[in-house]
């Protein structure tokens, strides 16, 4: 029997044994810290530049103040990520060491939600306007 290799999924403790032959190109990110990443969305209606002040002096400090064991180093914003049909979207990044990735990218996401509870920002989801055909005319409910 050839010799084999075994892969830990760190999201689930899930153990997986590949013979060597059948393992080509991979890349082991255990070594090296990564960069949780999430991207959030706030409303068009929103002052923009307010929002990255208040990111900037609120949310980061009190992330990185709260969250000093998990991070390899700087919370950023990375900035707008993306104009969708219903929210401007924000792209905020952390290092972080591989096995906490998953926790950290939810971290971001909690705070951030928190973050806008407490500042009144608005966060869009999509919503539908349903016309209803009455008679000749069309009603808006």
């Amino acid at each position: 029997m050839g010799s084999t290799t075994k892969f830990l999924d760190i999201a689930n403790s899930d153990l997986k044994i590949v013979n060597n032959s059948l393992v080509k190109n991979l890349i082991n990110v255990s070594f090296n810290t990564s960069t949780a990443v999430t991207e959030v969305g706030i409303g068009y209606e929103e002052d923009l530049e307010r929002v990255e002040k208040l990111i900037a002096d609120e949310y980061i400090p009190n992330f990185k103040s709260k969250y000093k064991d998990p991070l390899e180093g700087d919370v950023l914003y990375l900035g707008v990520s993306a104009l969708t049909d219903s929210s401007v979207n924000l792209k905020l990044a952390a290092k972080v060491q591989e096995s906490n990735h998953p926790k950290v990218s939810r971290l971001l996401n909690r705070e951030f939600k928190l973050f806008c509870d407490r500042n009144k920002i608005d966060i869009p989801f999509p919503q539908v306007s349903i016309n209803h055909k009455n008679g000749d005319s069309f009603n808006q409910k």
